[in-house]
């Protein structure tokens, strides 16, 4: 019976995931969902208090299961030039699978709430802490050590990717940010001989 449940609740935030990328969240309702995942209404509110909870599931959903691919691809990255590689191939996974639409639905519908913003910003806490190992082991060893927070970097490097993307989400122009990340790894090699130059 708790399988049985279990199964019910990742089928609904599925369906709610679906109903987020393909409608966007002005459209997507309970009753959108329900269609989606051929299922009832009551169901949702059965598995979760509201539909603001609900979404917040999917996001939870949406958040893990790319944060794993993340770590899985960044752990053996030793030099700028692969991370903005590894970067670019992630982001454009990001986009394929509709993870990058789904978050912001999700980030522009619940931040209103504070109680749900602070929310967000805990399923945040992984991706910073990922970003800070990262740029703690590009400067390791480095002059750049003592003056790069990873901390802060990190901070700049979530907000750098949520602003882009809300700035996408507005006007659905992917241009700038493919630019950008072809840009990143233009610089890269010149970041890496800077890099080892400074070595302690």
């Amino acid at each position: 019976m708790v399988k049985k449940s279990a199964a019910t609740r990742e089928a609904i935030v599925a369906a709610c995931l679906e109903s987020l990328r393909e409608d966007g969240y002005a459209r997507t309702s309970a009753r959108s969902i329900a269609r989606r995942g051929g299922f009832g209404q009551a169901l949702i509110y059965y598995h979760f208090e509201d539909l603001g909870a609900l979404l917040l599931a999917a996001l939870e959903n949406a958040s893990t299961d790319r944060l794993r691919r993340y770590r899985e691809e960044l752990a053996e990255v030793a030099t700028v030039t692969e991370l903005a590689a590894r970067l670019a191939e992630l982001y454009r996974e990001d986009v394929a699978v509709g993870h990058v639409k789904a978050v912001q639905e999700v980030v522009a519908g619940v931040s209103a709430s504070p109680e749900r913003g602070r929310r967000v910003m805990d399923l945040l806490q992984p991706w910073h802490e990922l970003a800070e190992a990262v740029i703690q082991k590009l400067v390791a060893g480095t002059a750049f050590a003592p003056l790069v927070p990873a901390g802060d970097a990190a901070f700049a490097a979530l907000a750098l990717y949520m602003g882009m993307e809300t700035m996408t989400h507005l006007d659905g122009d992917r241009a700038p940010g493919e630019r950008l990340l072809e840009a990143l790894r233009a610089v890269a090699p010149i970041a890496d001989t800077i890099r080892e130059s400074s070595r302690t």
